[in-house]
């Protein structure tokens, strides 16, 4: 692993079994501090890697259509030790930016190269792979075995934050709240620097959690420790993918107090979430609506979690009069009669 990003915990190996990933997340893990992502990209001296950084750099500042044609001519030229972090950010870029065939197209790809390689260790990484990114792109709760992905093999401790973020995502997707929430906080307080962009996943997974517990002050602490990390870099795709899972803490957080900042992650996030419930919705069977705007999304979101209209007024820093009038707008185009049919609706 490259001195450049840095050691995220104690434990570090380097051995050659880790050769696959070890050119892996080079932005998303890199430690520096807030503020400063543009030094640290700077720094970087091998010119491919800082490319690759540099596009890296791109997707979570939202510049989703760079960083898609960045990724894209590479998996067409290369087929080098970065091949699994161009596959990611591919990805990532292809859903934010609409593409989704061609994300289809590379995970199908992909999953059966995992079950014909004859490289047992390829096999598991690309599994490993496989897992993290199916549950991050479409909170599927299929794939039982994501709690054993990080003990599959040992894995380079610069990429355990990603794969204890994707496990916390899970056991959220599975009921199991509290594990989510202690392995995240678990994964933060084993951090020895600042590493901004793992950190921000964390505590946004921190804070969804909290929201699912229904405890809105801690879930607002966490959101707002997100926040102190980005804002400095405009960092603002984290949010943006989260959104639907924030149950109006973008709103309630940004809307006054950044509102430049905001209306970037408001934008973001409508092209996104609606991308993105199209692959949730056809992997999971499910029903997630891409039909209510982000503000009437909030309001079932919240009313979906037992919220009367006084108490998400005050939440969104909305009239209780708008509350109820979004959601005669919201039952109409759901076609549905009361809140209790909001479930299903909305991500819960």
């Amino acid at each position: 692993m490259s001195n450049e990003t840095g050691n995220i915990f104690t434990d570090a190996d380097e051995s050659i079994e880790y050769r696959l990933f070890s050119d892996f997340l080079l932005f998303a893990n890199a430690g520096f501090q807030p503020g400063e992502a543009n030094l640290f990209c700077a720094s970087v001296k091998d010119e491919k890697r800082r490319e690759i950084i540099d596009a890296e750099y791109l997707y979570f500042q939202g510049e989703t259509e760079k960083a898609y044609r960045f990724f894209s001519n590479r998996l067409k030229r290369t087929n080098d030790s970065y091949r699994f972090n161009d596959m990611l950010f591919f990805s990532l870029s292809a859903i934010a930016s609409g593409r989704l065939s061609e994300m289809f197209k590379l995970y199908t790809k992909a999953k059966e190269k995992s079950q014909s390689t004859a490289d047992k260790k390829e096999s598991e990484l690309i599994r490993c792979f496989l897992i993290a990114f199916h549950i991050i792109t479409s909170h599927s709760k299929e794939i039982e075995f994501i709690e054993d992905a990080i003990g599959i093999m040992p894995i380079p401790a610069s990429i355990k934050p990603a794969a204890y973020y994707a496990s916390a995502r899970y056991l959220l997707e599975s009921g199991d709240v509290g594990r989510a929430i202690g392995l995240a906080e678990g994964a933060l307080g084993f951090m020895e620097a600042s590493h901004p962009v793992s950190q921000i996943y964390l505590n946004l997974i921190i804070a969804r959690g909290y929201i699912i517990r229904q405890n809105w002050n801690r879930a607002e602490h966490y959101f707002r420790m997100a926040w102190r990390l980005a804002k400095p870099d405009g960092l603002y795709m984290p949010f943006a993918e989260h959104r639907a899972m924030l149950s109006g803490l973008v709103e309630k957080c940004l809307r006054y107090e950044n509102p430049e900042e905001y209306k970037k992650i408001q934008n973001l996030s409508v092209r996104y979430h609606r991308n993105w419930t199209y692959v949730h919705n056809m992997v999971t069977g499910e029903s997630v609506s891409a039909e209510l705007t982000v503000i009437e999304y909030n309001v079932a979101s919240l009313a979906a979690f037992g919220m009367r209209n006084a108490e998400i007024a005050d939440f969104l820093r909305i009239s209780v009069n708008s509350v109820r009038s979004h959601l005669r707008n919201i039952f109409n185009k759901l076609n549905i009669k009361n809140r209790k049919e909001l479930i299903g609706y909305v991500i819960r």
